[in-house]
């Protein structure tokens, strides 16, 4: 029996969100069926049976457990990898989703691969981590690190954006000893205070 494209693509136009690539691509076929009379391309119908997929009654309930999972138990970190990411210029499109729209899901490919890479997983074991320098303890800088602490100063928070993927990158808000203004630092890059000791 041959199949009816018209309705077939007209079906999923009510099942996929606006604005969204799909929906762009079912919009095409049904103007080329309707308008230009022309039929299907075996590549076209691999990716409208593809998009069939996504909408099953079993697809959708998965989408909506891992929506459910997601904000649960998995959005914070995403957004600590995604503030990372910003800075890093890769996922450019995802993480403007993450970081500005508060009720974003992504698909759990795409929170995968961007969350659970190596480097996604060091940024997130550093956050995880208890601070070697908890708040309220002095510290200076390392040889060679900020001049800025060379004289020492307070740790008055140890939960700011991971911006690197190194080995010490929690980082820290220092206020300098004497400083009006507080400095960002990571850890690797201090060491506790030691009085008498110059830079």
């Amino acid at each position: 029996m041959a199949r009816n494209f018209t309705f077939e693509i007209e079906a999923l136009q009510h099942q996929v969100e606006d604005n969204t690539w799909a929906q762009g691509f079912l919009d095409s076929l049904h103007s080329q069926i309707k308008n230009s009379k022309r039929s299907l391309s075996k590549r076209q119908i691999e990716v409208l049976d593809k998009i069939h997929d996504q909408y099953t009654a079993d697809a959708i309930a998965a989408k909506e457990k891992w929506a459910e999972d997601y904000l649960k138990n998995h959005k914070s970190d995403a957004i600590v990898v995604a503030t990372y990411y910003s800075k890093t210029g890769y996922f450019r499109d995802a993480v403007s989703s993450f970081l500005c729209d508060e009720n974003y899901v992504p698909s759990q490919n795409l929170f995968n691969k961007m969350c659970k890479n190596k480097y996604a997983v060091k940024v997130l074991t550093a956050w995880h981590m208890e601070p070697k320098y908890p708040s309220g303890t002095a510290v200076m800088s390392r040889a060679g690190q900020s001049w800025a602490l060379r004289g020492g100063g307070v740790v008055i928070s140890t939960s700011e954006p991971i911006v690197s993927a190194s080995k010490g990158c929690k980082r820290y808000k220092v206020l300098p000893f004497g400083a009006p203004r507080p400095i960002i630092c990571e850890e690797k890059d201090v060491k506790l205070f030691r009085k008498g000791k110059k830079k």
